[in-house]
């Protein structure tokens, strides 16, 4: 933060710039830093290692950079919200993200919440993923048994179909029993 208040000649010292973000993680410090300098790789790879969300205050180039983004989004999933469109549809980098958390996945190209088998891969990683897919995709048996199986909270995303279907709610519960509260009202009443 004391970046922000620095004199204009150290926010453009690239060897300074670099050595003070490997000593301090503190995540807008790209923001402060010259124009030059965001357009700077060395600076900005340095900075997205440190924070991934780093990358919204890089210059848009280094967003269509497939190894800068794949850097950032390691680093912390929901830099995939500042991606270039085109690495948003990328699988590599949107299952990086779903590693660390499934809600990433609300940041992914739209033709990817409907591609049936990536879904499948990626509702076994993080049943999450379930509340941003395609909803015809919601009324997939199979893909909401895989959601349930890893997170039984992810009942809650399920079509209402679904909700009363037995053995996907019983996976479910399996998984977490306070799942029972998204099953439907028939099932609640079976013993």
């Amino acid at each position: 933060f004391s970046l922000l208040y620095a004199d204009e000649s150290l926010k453009k010292n690239k060897k300074f710039i670099i050595k003070a973000l490997k000593q301090c993680n503190w995540g807008t410090f790209l923001e402060f830093v010259s124009s030059d300098l965001k357009k700077d790789r060395e600076v900005v790879i340095e900075a997205v290692k440190q924070w991934g969300m780093s990358i919204q205050f890089a210059d848009d180039s280094f967003k269509k950079d497939k190894e800068i983004v794949l850097i950032a989004v390691k680093q912390y999933c929901n830099s995939l919200e500042h991606a270039d469109e085109a690495l948003k549809k990328d699988k590599e980098i949107v299952l990086e993200a779903i590693r660390q958390n499934g809600y990433a996945f609300k940041y992914s190209h739209e033709s990817l919440k409907k591609d049936r088998e990536f879904i499948i891969c990626l509702v076994k990683i993080s049943g999450n993923v379930l509340s941003y897919v395609d909803d015809s995709l919601k009324k997939d048996k199979e893909i909401v048994l895989e959601a349930v199986k890893q997170n039984g909270y992810s009942l809650f995303y399920a079509d209402q179909s679904l909700k009363k279907d037995k053995e996907v709610v019983l996976e479910a519960i399996k998984n977490n029993c306070y799942s029972i509260q998204y099953a439907d009202q028939s099932l609640k009443k079976d013993k």
